[in-house]
């Protein structure tokens, strides 16, 4: 009887160990999904961005240079950003990644044209899960154009998350650091 239950024991821990480990792979492997698709989607928007801002496009008509990339680039939207956005907030607050959130504002800042809001309720979320990691990202930041964006997307982030939850205590709390980021800017 006693060696059955040592037998079980030492069963019942390499298959905890396991899950422990399977755990950990997916949310490396989770960082490599949000990291790829942040990055592909930045790219593409980087490159389109400088075709613009160089007016390179001859032409805006249906099959043109211009018509290819912005499909090219509504297809990385769809399917390298959106999905990248749907796994952040919990990646982000759960392993409290720096380094994904700051390439979240980097990719923020080359759409700072963009009227999609989705990326602000991410920030949003995430301000409210974790506003302390958003803090401690912005404040690592040295590119000052780099802050400036970030400054700008927190705020208006923090900006949604209140009207969201006006009388919470968190998101006062939350409220009160992004003052701080702003005054000391």
């Amino acid at each position: 009887m006693f060696k059955l239950n040592i037998l079980a024991s030492i069963l019942l821990l390499f298959f905890l160990s396991n899950i422990a480990y399977a755990s950990d792979n997916t949310k490396v492997s989770v960082k490599n999904e949000i990291e790829q698709g942040l990055n592909n989607y930045q790219a593409i928007v980087i490159e389109f961005n400088k075709k613009m801002d160089a007016d390179s496009y001859g032409s805006f008509s249906e099959g043109s240079e211009y018509s290819n990339d912005r499909d090219r680039l509504h297809e990385s939207y769809e399917n390298d950003y959106l999905p990248a956005l749907d796994k952040l907030v919990e990646y982000v607050c759960d392993k409290r990644d720096k380094e994904i959130l700051e390439l979240f504002f980097k990719v923020e800042r080359e759409m700072s044209g963009s009227a999609d809001e989705s990326r602000f309720n991410v920030l949003a979320d995430i301000l409210y899960c974790e506003p302390e990691i958003v803090r401690d990202t912005y404040n690592k930041i040295k590119d000052a154009r780099l802050r400036k964006s970030a400054l700008d997307f927190i705020e208006f982030s923090m900006d949604i998350l209140m009207k969201e939850k006006p009388d919470n205590e968190k998101v006062l709390k939350a409220k009160n650091m992004v003052k701080k980021l702003s005054d000391s800017k």
